[in-house]
């Protein structure tokens, strides 16, 4: 009888439970390490599909790649874009751009040239109302039959707290992110003031009235620094009655 320690049986035992438990500690932080790696190849493989209530608003968004800088644009026609001026400030008309349509099922490379870009340059806030420039696809049939077009809505009668979504290109990744409105003027000027998450590479992305899934605006600008996550959009009425008065289609 041993009555002052373990029996060197049971010691035997506790020894090889501890050495079980180490290798089942072991193999569970292994595959919690691995586990996210293994998830996103198979998003990126197409094993697992991203289940979006809004693919049929987010297949005609489209990062916008001009060589030197990326931004956002959405098809509203069969073959036009909109986007933000200072998106493409940089080109000249029938200049050429990269299309990316990632949630296009399958994901759509191609290219489209600016057909017009405002002209004016206006002041400080004012430049805002009139941060519109079209595209047109240069081969229109890259794109499928039937593929899902933006509708245009109407921004006036839009308040504060309508809930809104943003769908663009931040720093060329894609997202979709909803917030509300939270100011229907900004220093007495026709834009939307918002409490939506958006970063640079969402401009020129349409800002979406979620009760109705209609652009109700262009995604503009945005603060910074211990302001970051106020963003600005220019009312899409303010760019169609701009593209009517230069006798711009966008729905061709």
């Amino acid at each position: 009888m041993n009555v002052l320690g373990i029996a060197p049986q049971e010691r035997e035992e506790k020894q090889k439970a501890l050495l079980k438990r180490g290798k089942l500690t072991g193999l569970l932080f292994l595959f919690g390490c691995l586990l996210p790696i293994v998830i996103i190849l198979l998003f990126a493989l197409g094993f697992i599909q991203n289940d979006s209530p809004f693919p049929h608003l987010e297949q005609p968004v489209a990062l916008v790649n001009t060589g030197s800088s990326t931004g956002t644009a959405f098809l509203v026609g069969e073959s036009r874009l909109l986007t933000a001026k200072h998106v493409v400030d940089n080109l000249q008309v029938n200049d050429a751009v990269q299309l990316t349509f990632e949630k296009a099922q399958p994901v759509i490379n191609t290219k489209a040239k600016l057909i017009w870009k405002d002209a004016s340059n206006n002041p400080d806030l004012q430049y805002f109302l009139s941060d519109v420039a079209v595209l047109e696809l240069e081969t229109p049939g890259d794109l499928p039959e039937n593929f899902p077009r933006l509708m245009i809505g109407n921004s006036d009668g839009i308040t504060t707290k309508d809930n809104v979504i943003l769908i663009g290109y931040p720093g060329g990744l894609f997202s979709n992110t909803a917030g509300k409105i939270s100011n229907d003027k900004v220093k007495g000027l026709e834009l939307f003031q918002l409490d939506v998450n958006s970063w640079q590479g969402n401009s020129g992305g349409p800002l979406i009235l979620e009760d109705g899934e209609e652009v109700i605006g262009i995604i503009v600008a945005g603060l910074t620094a211990e302001f970051q996550g106020i963003n600005f959009a220019n009312k899409i009425n303010n760019a169609m009655n701009l593209l009517q008065s230069q006798g711009i289609d966008v729905m061709k």
